[in-house]
């Protein structure tokens, strides 16, 4: 018999190989490699190798099926007249328009902008949800301003948005 194999038809060998990971896959998910495995026993076809992907989380971002969370801190006064703030994407920065009114938890969705479905087609979308930040105030004049702006606001400028069957 052979002095390397002992006549098994195989020998261990280690051996490095890159493997391509698909876009939106999951922590928990495999991905398999075909005839990348085991050798078979003499002569038959090696099995497969089978990879565990633990993908890394980022502090930016929640994965919800195939849609991502954000979350993002808003200056009251932008929350209160409207602005147009940069969020953080999978792939990049995207604009998101406040409107008027934001309250702190409303959503606003990105379609599109999740993780793409590993088999079959389309993609999750980004729902980003606000935190209003409210300031604190140091200053006098800084008080002096605030208590103005209380006395233009009034109940109208407090009250819930209509619902859907108001």
């Amino acid at each position: 018999s052979c002095a390397t194999c002992g006549g098994g038809g195989r020998v261990t060998e280690r051996r490095t190989l890159n493997v391509e990971i698909p876009a939106g896959i999951a922590s928990g998910q495999q991905i398999r490699l075909t005839g990348r495995g085991h050798a078979g026993d003499f002569g038959a076809a090696a099995g497969d190798l089978y990879v565990q992907v633990d993908v890394r989380a980022d502090d930016r971002f929640r994965r919800d099926g195939l849609d991502v969370v954000t979350r993002v801190a808003v200056p009251v006064t932008e929350a209160m007249v409207g602005a147009t703030i940069t969020v953080p994407t999978v792939d990049g920065e995207a604009p998101v328009e406040l409107r008027a009114g934001t309250q702190p938890g409303d959503e606003f969705v990105l379609r599109g902008k999740g993780f793409p479905a590993i088999q079959g087609r389309g993609r999750g979308d980004q729902r980003v949800i606000v935190d209003v930040r409210v300031p604190r105030v140091i200053t006098e004049e800084g008080r002096a301003t605030v208590e103005r702006l209380g006395e233009q606001l009034d109940a109208r400028s407090y009250r819930e948005d209509e619902g859907f069957f108001d």
